[in-house]
C-alpha cells in the first residue's frame, strides 16, 4: 500500500483577490471553495490573519506587522486570535449565505457575530489626536 502525504499550499492569506468590494465578505474568503475538492482555509495560523489585515487594508500597515510581531511572540494571543477569527469568519460566512439565500440568517450566527463585536468595543478607547480606534491588547 502506497500513503502519498502532501503538505498544504502556502497560504494566501497576504496575496487573496479582494472581489467582494466589502470587508466582511472578503474577509469570509478567506475559506475558499467549501464544499469542493478544491477547499482551502487561508487562515490557518495567527500570522495569516495579521497577513490578511495588512492586505485587505483593515489596518495600518505598521499595526498589521505589530500584531505579526505578538502572535509569534505571545503562543496565548496567537491562539485568541486564531479562535476570534474563525468564529467571527464562520459568522459572516453563514449570515452572507442565508442572506443571499433570502433566508433568515442563523441566530447562533448572529449571536456570534455579537459577541466578536461587544468584546472588540469594550476593549476599543479613543485616542486622542489620532483619529481613530485603537485596541489594547492584554
Amino acid at each position: 500500500m502506497t500513503v502519498i502525504t502532501s503538505s498544504p499550499s502556502p497560504s494566501r492569506a497576504g496575496s487573496l483577490d479582494l472581489i467582494a468590494d466589502d470587508l466582511a465578505l472578503d474577509f469570509a474568503n478567506t475559506e475558499s471553495g467549501r464544499g469542493f475538492p478544491s477547499h482551502e482555509n487561508h487562515l490557518r495560523e495567527a500570522e495569516h490573519v495579521a497577513q490578511w489585515l495588512k492586505h485587505a487594508k483593515a489596518l495600518p500597515a505598521e499595526d498589521a506587522d505589530w500584531i505579526g510581531r505578538q502572535v509569534s511572540q505571545r503562543p496565548e494571543i496567537a491562539a485568541d486570535l486564531m479562535t476570534q477569527a474563525i468564529v467571527l469568519r464562520e459568522a459572516i460566512h453563514a449570515i452572507g449565505a442565508a442572506l443571499g439565500r433570502r433566508a433568515k440568517p442563523p441566530a447562533a450566527s448572529l449571536a456570534d457575530l455579537s459577541a466578536v463585536h461587544a468584546r472588540c468595543v469594550a476593549k476599543a478607547a479613543l485616542a486622542p489626536g489620532v483619529g481613530h480606534l485603537v485596541a489594547e491588547v492584554n
